[in-house]
């Protein structure tokens, strides 16, 4: 399963978690809508189902452990940079696509380089010659939607 849609389903899960405003709305452990048949539920729509009774959720440590839960989403937000950064190495016209020496300079200089001592969206300008498509279409042509 590629990277991203294992993202989504982690993504959904985790917004399945924050559904309740306090730990009194969460449905009982024995009721049939419990989290872990939510969080199960929503890996069907992105990977395949699960054996009754399992129970993946109690598994998912950068929510459960790691605090990371929020930040989870950040890589299918990288996911989408990457794919805008690629689609410049990909254009036909340019000539040795990836191995272009001149591209890749300009890709050390205008990424690596400054790494986060700048907003991310100017890097992402600096290299492409264009703002960054909140519309995500280079990110959604690799997932094969558009």
């Amino acid at each position: 399963m590629p990277e991203s849609q294992v993202a989504a389903y982690l993504s959904k899960t985790d917004f399945i978690l924050h559904l309740f405003a306090d730990a009194t709305q969460i449905p009982a452990a024995d009721s049939p809508d419990n989290l872990s048949s939510m969080a199960n539920q929503a890996i069907r729509v992105a990977y395949l189902p699960l054996p009754e009774g399992s129970g993946f959720l109690s598994s998912f440590q950068h929510i459960l452990t790691w605090g990371y839960d929020a930040s989870y989403y950040s890589y299918a937000w990288a996911d989408s940079i990457v794919a805008e950064l690629a689609a410049v190495f990909e254009d036909p016209a340019t000539p040795l696509g990836y191995m272009n020496p001149a591209l890749g300079l300009k890709y050390r200089t205008e990424i690596l380089s400054p790494g986060n001592s700048r907003d991310v969206a100017t890097s992402v300008q600096a290299f492409t010659g264009h703002p960054l498509d909140t519309e995500h279409k280079a990110f959604l042509h690799r997932l094969g939607v558009q």
